[in-house]
């Protein structure tokens, strides 16, 4: 019998290996296939939003950012031993409302800390998409984020992943603490009731972990965007478990029912 395959599903290009790098690297070592699946990784078309103008700027990336995007994600995974499948969707910042043409979103303050998505449809839709990768792809173990800090994409993520699961019995389902969100958001009794947690622990997997975020260019805390994701916090984050020099520690939950 082959080794059991694991897909992680991730709502950005990156998100996946910050809260998941040093498991998907333990799994790869071990020679479990992963693939990880970026839901909102297409490129967009027509005129950008002054949003998306905006973080393009800050993150020194052309109109197609995306494009370099996933090949930014491709690096990180193949650091780790992992394969990529980008599905497509576009991130909330270029979204536009299907009958107005408008942006679905306009600032910032209306993608963090939400406490639900009215995005309904983009939700029945990315179901059916995980469905189908599902069936297809056979995968024994499925992990996709709890939504902690309350970014849209990942809450979308996080109901889609919840409304596939319903239909594929035969996949476990496992949500993993979005980071770096949880670092300040940690997850609460209401997102984990009827669940339990288990730490992935791997003593030498901080320098990997790092080095495949590293990969992230664009979105990573540097000299030239000091408003980047903090990877040191988030290794810091990963070692505060066990206070072990390089041991890294990535919490999942798992339903009981």
């Amino acid at each position: 019998m082959g080794k059991k395959s694991f897909l992680f599903i991730s709502p950005h290009l990156d998100d996946a290996v910050f809260s998941c790098g040093g498991y998907i690297g333990k799994l790869c070592a071990l020679g479990h296939p992963v693939m990880v699946l970026t839901l909102f990784s297409g490129s967009p078309a027509g005129k950008l939003s002054l949003l998306a103008r905006a973080l393009h700027v800050d993150w020194n990336l052309p109109k197609d950012a995306a494009a370099i995007r996933r090949e930014e994600d491709k690096q990180a995974l193949g650091a780790l031993g992992a394969e990529a499948l980008h599905a497509g969707f576009l991130d909330c910042i270029y979204r536009r409302d299907r009958m107005s043409g408008k942006p679905v979103y306009s600032r910032l303050g209306q993608i963090l800390r939400q406490e639900s998505v009215e995005e309904t449809q983009l939700i029945e839709e990315v179901a059916e998409y995980l469905g189908d990768v599902l069936q297809e792809g056979r995968y024994q173990h499925t992990f996709a984020p709890l939504g902690l800090g309350g970014h849209v994409d990942h809450l979308i993520t996080h109901a889609a992943a919840r409304l596939a699961q319903s239909k594929c019995p035969r996949t476990r389902f496992f949500f993993y603490e979005d980071l770096p969100y949880a670092i300040s958001d940690a997850p609460g009794d209401e997102r984990t009731r009827g669940m339990r947690s288990f730490s992935c622990i791997r003593r030498d997997g901080s320098a990997q972990k790092c080095a495949a975020m590293n990969q992230y260019v664009s979105q990573v805390k540097s000299p030239h965007y000091s408003g980047g994701i903090d990877i040191a916090a988030i290794a810091r984050y990963g070692m505060d478990f066990k206070n072990k020099p390089g041991a890294l520690t990535e919490r999942v939950w798992y339903s009981i029912h």
